[in-house]
């Protein structure tokens, strides 16, 4: 009996001895990870270089109808109100002086702020940008129709290179695809004159690249990050005030407010977090095909094999961070080669217009473009090669992200989901613009 006591009783000293080590050794953290590479350029605009307070003028300006569905509806061809909208861009007939002052400009950088309530401004101009150019092309007045378009596409331009933050970015895009858009339908308009392709061309030529502004989109948000890890103990908030929809986590983890090394690791948590960061931003800048798309439930161990193991290794303070602060990178890395992807078609459409008109027909290959309407036909930027082309039945199309050539097809998956947020164009087997109407 006193052996199996003490061997018991050995038993457990050894075992809270491997308890002890384990909590040691798994409660080591790194040292500081160096992120300075991560940390986004400050930029210092002079205020009469700065385009952000004269877009809010702008807008301060604007009246809109408080049914915003009639606007929507206008632009996207679903009704037709014509002399509504005409009564509507008269009583907004002193904006428009303001929007051309700002896009005069070349920079508009906007404060930092957690929540950017100018977000609405902006949509508020692009909405009557878009109004006045569906408008003038109902009417016939097509060169006021190209203005309006030009200046959504700049507007666009403006707005996505000084993003502060990544809820910034996506409406910038959303505005230039409005001003893409409207190019498409111009170009497509039997009785726009060369003069008029001409603007539209050389407006598409000057769009900025995208790249630098996601990759500053994700330093601020990188940046905004490592700043809650930093400042999560100081802040003697517990998980459940920190991190919505924590529910379902054990009531220890929700409620403690005591993070001992163990179970929060700040410096192996930024570590982790800064090399998904650096790969997404050296993959802004690369075709869909060469980019690298991580599996996040994978990279960060977010598998939830058992409570157990989920809440007992080390750091799981820190994979709530990762849970909780990542976005949907691969959503974002993808957008940006969509819109990538409609702007060099739009561009090529444009191209094709003008020779078409100059020539009597439309070209039997792309590289006729070139150099007279083009410098180089455009590359798709999910698979790296040359833009598809299908004169017999009338359309430029990119492979998309299954990087399969599907000829053209605008069939859709049927795993796949479209609607406002995710045109049938890029969810489709290809991704198709029409040459013509």
């Amino acid at each position: 009996m006193k052996k199996t006591v003490k061997i018991l009783c050995i038993l457990l000293v050894l075992g809270l001895a491997a308890l002890l080590l384990t909590l040691t050794i798994g409660g080591r953290d790194i040292a500081a990870p160096d992120i300075s590479d991560l940390m986004p350029e400050k930029q210092l605009i002079p205020e009469d270089q700065n385009a952000f307070g004269r877009l809010s003028a702008a807008a301060g300006a604007i009246t809109l109808p408080s049914d915003f569905n009639i606007i929507v509806d206008y632009i996207e061809g679903k009704m037709i109100y014509d002399t509504l909208i005409a009564e509507l861009l008269q009583k907004n007939e002193q904006a428009f002086p303001l929007i051309d002052q700002a896009l005069a400009l070349d920079q508009c950088q906007p404060p930092l702020l957690e929540e950017p309530a100018y977000i609405q401004q902006w949509y508020q101009i692009a909405v009557l940008l878009g109004v006045q150019a569906v408008h003038s092309r109902h009417v016939g007045q097509l060169s006021q129709s190209v203005h309006a378009t030009v200046s959504l596409l700049r507007f666009g331009d403006l707005l996505h290179p000084n993003t502060q933050n990544i809820a910034d970015f996506s409406p910038s895009l959303k505005i230039l695809q409005l001003g893409l858009n409207q190019a498409g339908d111009l170009a497509r308009t039997e009785a726009i004159s060369k003069d008029d392709l001409l603007l539209l061309a050389k407006a598409l030529a000057a769009l900025k690249p995208l790249a630098p502004g996601l990759k500053r989109a994700f330093q601020f948000k990188f940046q905004k990050v490592a700043h809650q890890i930093d400042g999560f103990r100081a802040s003697g908030k517990n998980v459940e005030q920190a991190f919505p929809d924590t529910s379902l986590m054990i009531y220890f983890i929700r409620k403690t407010t005591w993070f001992p090394a163990y179970i929060f690791k700040e410096n192996e948590t930024k570590q982790k977090l800064a090399g998904l960061y650096r790969d997404t931003i050296h993959n802004a800048s690369l075709n869909y095909a060469e980019m690298k798309i991580y599996d996040l439930t994978d990279y960060f161990g977010l598998q939830k094999q058992s409570m157990w193991y989920y809440y007992c290794r080390p750091n799981v303070v820190g994979r709530i961070f990762y849970a909780f602060t990542t976005p949907e990178i691969d959503t974002y890395l993808e957008g940006k080669c969509q819109m990538d992807g409609s702007i060099r078609a739009t561009q090529l459409i444009v191209a094709l217009k003008l020779f078409e008109k100059e020539n009597g027909k439309l070209p039997s290959q792309l590289d006729e473009l070139c150099p007279t309407y083009l410098s180089s036909v455009p590359i798709d930027p999910f698979d790296g090669k040359p833009f598809r082309y299908n004169p017999a039945k009338g359309i430029v199309y990119s492979v998309s992200k299954d990087l399969k050539d599907s000829g053209g097809s605008t069939e859709v998956p049927p795993e796949e989901i479209y609607g406002p947020d995710y045109p049938k164009t890029w969810i489709a087997e290809d991704g198709v613009f029409r040459i013509n109407p």
